[in-house]
C-alpha cells in the first residue's frame, strides 16, 4: 500500500512540476533573477525552485499513510533536507555574486572576514546534512558523521555540472539509475524528485532557464540521502571516496575541460541540445 502512494506522490510530483514550470519562470523574471550563460543570453536562474514545490506537497501524502515511526522520520528528514538545500540554493542564486570558484575560495575569504553565499551554503548545509542524517533511525555518531559528508558533498556535486543546459539533469539521472540498480531500490523522495525533474528537461535542454544552485542543491541532496538511507556501510564509504576525489579533481582541474577533451562524455553532454 505504501509503495503505490510513493508511485502516486512521484506521478504528482510530475504533473505539479510540468504545471508550475512556466509560472516559476515569470516569478523569477519579475524578480530579476537572470543571469548570463555561456552563450551570453540573459536566462532566468533558479529554475530548480519548482522541485521542493512540485515534491513536498505530494510528498505529505506518503507521510499522511506511512504508519511505521522509523519511515515517517526519514521522510520528514528528506523532506527538511531538500527545503533547507533550496532555500541554501535560492540564496547563492538571488545574492551570490559568482567572482568566487571552488569550497576553498569561500572558505579562504571567510577566514579573511568577508562572508560569501557560498560559505553560507557550504556551512549551514552541512548542519542541515547532520540534523537530517541523524534522523536517519540507527546510525551511530561516526555513521552520522560520514553520512553528513556524502550528503553534503553530494549537493554540491551535482552543481559541479551545471555549466551547459542540460548536463546536471543528465548527470543526476545517470546517478539516480546507479544508485537504485545497486541498492534495488527507487528511494524514498528521490523518485519523486526525479519525477518533477523531468519537467525541467525541455526547458534546460533549450537553454531557456538554468537550474541553479537551487536546483543544483535538491538534485544532489536529494542522491545523497538516497546513499545513506538506503546503501550499506561499505556503499556509503564507496560514495564518500568518490565525491571527495571529484571535489579534489574539480579544485585544480576543470570538469567542463575533461568533458570536451572525451569524445564519448562530450557526445553524452550534447545530446538533446
Amino acid at each position: 500500500m505504501f509503495i503505490t502512494w510513493l508511485v502516486v506522490s512521484a506521478a504528482l510530483s510530475f504533473i505539479f512540476g510540468a504545471w508550475l514550470i512556466q509560472p516559476v519562470l515569470g516569478l523569477l523574471r519579475r524578480g530579476g533573477l537572470v543571469r548570463e550563460n555561456y552563450r551570453r543570453q540573459e536566462i532566468p536562474t533558479g529554475s530548480g525552485l519548482v522541485l521542493p514545490l512540485a515534491v513536498t506537497p505530494s510528498a505529505l501524502l506518503s507521510l499522511a499513510v506511512a504508519s511505521s515511526g522509523a519511515l515517517i522520520r526519514s521522510l520528514s528528514a528528506e523532506l527538511i533536507l531538500l527545503n533547507g538545500m533550496a532555500l541554501l540554493g535560492l540564496l547563492d542564486d538571488s545574492a551570490g555574486q559568482g567572482t568566487t570558484r571552488g569550497l576553498v575560495g569561500h572558505l579562504r575569504r571567510l577566514w579573511h572576514g568577508e562572508l560569501t553565499t557560498g560559505a553560507v551554503k557550504a556551512l549551514y548545509g552541512i548542519c542541515i546534512a547532520f540534523l537530517s542524517a541523524s534522523l536517519i533511525p540507527d546510525k551511530s555518531l561516526l555513521e552520522r558523521t560520514v553520512s553528513t559528508a556524502v550528503i553534503a558533498l553530494s549537493a554540491n556535486a551535482v552543481n559541479l555540472f551545471d555549466l551547459r543546459p542540460g548536463r546536471a539533469l543528465k548527470a543526476f539521472f545517470l546517478a539516480y539509475a546507479i544508485i537504485a540498480f545497486l541498492t534495488g531500490s527507487a528511494g524514498l523522495l528521490t523518485m519523486s524528485v526525479a519525477a518533477a525533474a523531468l519537467s525541467l528537461v525541455s526547458v534546460d535542454l533549450a537553454g531557456e532557464a538554468m537550474l541553479g544552485d537551487t536546483g543544483a542543491n535538491v538534485l544532489g541532496s536529494s542522491l545523497g540521502f538516497f546513499i545513506v538511507s538506503q546503501a550499506s556501510r561499505g556503499g556509503e564509504i564507496t560514495a564518500l571516496s568518490l565525491l571527495t576525489a571529484l571535489h579534489v579533481y574539480a579544485e585544480f582541474s576543470s570538469i567542463n575541460s575533461l568533458i570536451e577533451r572525451v569524445s564519448f562524455l562530450n557526445w553524452l553532454d550534447s545530446l538533446g541540445r
